[in-house]
Formats: structure tokens, C-alpha cells, sequence
């Protein structure tokens, strides 16, 4: 059944529902703040929860259970939590609902359907098993974005990206003589592009 373009709707999830105290209710329209009161009185629905809420809470999860996301393939430690759900947000931009479907995450990663449910209902967190994701809420705790306007430069990353240790952006020296490294073969090549120069002995590139 085609969802996307119903004006109002709720998807039920019966294992939850058959599990007292579960939420079990989701709509499939993320604009909560439309949906009508005698809609929500006819389903019953008691404890609507908003996309920034339920993003919110997976954040929250996925920091409880560091420990247990899967590895990082370049490093062999786990994924941080933010790396994890930036992984989870670029698979459901493929999906025309943008929804995140906490058993196909679970199945895909941790080849568990039930893991992350289980994990949510342990640590006692009101998480639904599938819910729009939230995107200003997910930069808000992934990017950092800092500007110099005497240069006009403007940069925006993920959080993850900056360690002063082995960052590909890193801070190097100390007090006044410290400098912003950047390591990246691609924005070499785009800058070189764009000044219409090609590569030379004198061009430093990490």
C-alpha cells in the first residue's frame, strides 16, 4: 500500500502491541502537529511522540550501547555513536519515506531484527520501532559548522571527523602559533580545478 500521500494514518506494530506498555502506534505522516485531535481520539492515541523526540532518544540509545555497535573497518573499534547513526540516516535517505526501521537496522547490522528493540525496552527508552528521523536534531549533535568571516571561509563537518590526535581535521602546534590542518586529497584536487592549475612540486598534499 502506498503511504507516502495519506493525509493521516498509523501503522501498528502487533508484537509490540501484545507487549503491555509498548508503544505500538506509529503515524505515517511525521507533520504530528496537524494531525487532527478527532483522529488521534479515534485511534486512541495517548502519548504522541514527535521526530525530534524519537531522534533524540536514538541518539540516547546509541550512546548507552557504544560498546556493542559494529566495528569500524578502519580502525577495528566500534563505530562512535554518531558515526553509527550518520550510517543509519544515509541508508534511510534511500528510502522515498525517510523512515528508520529499527528491525531492519538491527537485521542489517546486527543481524538481530530484535536487537535494538531490545536494547531501547532495557534501558527503558519510549523508542518507537520506526519513526522519521529528525535532521536538524542529528546536526545539531553530529556537525560542527564554524565560519571566518575576515577570510570568508566556511567550514561544516562531522563531529567525528576532528581528533587532535589522528583527525582528518586537527588543530597542530600550541598557543599562538597552532594551525588548522585538513587532510583531503579531493579538496586539493577541487581547489586545483577550480584555480585551473595543475598539480605541482610545490603543491603539498597529505
Amino acid at each position: 500500500m502506498e503511504i507516502d500521500n495519506m493525509a493521516m494514518g498509523c501503522q501498528i506494530d502487533y508484537a509490540a502491541y501484545r507487549t503491555a506498555g509498548k508503544l505500538y502506534l506509529t503515524f505515517t505522516n511525521n507533520r504530528q502537529k496537524e494531525v487532527s485531535e478527532y483522529f488521534v481520539q479515534w485511534i486512541g492515541c495517548g502519548d504522541r511522540r514527535s521526530s525530534r523526540d524519537s531522534t533524540t532518544d536514538f541518539l540516547k540509545l546509541l550512546n548507552l550501547i557504544k560498546d556493542q555497535l559494529p566495528l569500524d573497518p578502519s580502525t577495528e573499534q566500534p563505530l562512535l555513536p554518531v558515526q553509527f547513526m550518520e550510517k543509519v540516516f544515509e541508508m534511510t535517505d534511500t528510502k522515498k519515506s525517510k523512515e528508520v526501521d529499527l528491525k531492519h537496522i538491527g537485521s542489517h547490522f546486527f543481524e538481530d531484527a530484535a536487537f535494538l528493540i531490545q536494547q531501547a525496552q532495557a534501558h527503558s527508552i519510549p523508542l518507537d520501532t520506526r519513526f522519521k528521523y529528525h535532521k536538524a536534531t542529528f546536526d545539531k549533535e553530529n556537525i560542527i559548522e564554524v565560519k571566518d568571516d575576515d577570510l570568508s571561509i566556511k567550514l561544516k563537518f562531522p563531529r567525528h571527523r576532528f581528533s587532535n590526535a589522528r583527525g582528518k581535521v586537527r588543530i597542530a602546534g600550541e598557543g599562538p602559533n597552532r594551525i588548522l590542518v585538513i587532510e583531503s586529497q579531493h579538496l586539493i584536487d577541487e581547489i586545483e580545478k577550480k584555480l585551473g592549475s595543475a598539480p605541482n612540486g610545490n603543491a603539498k598534499k597529505n
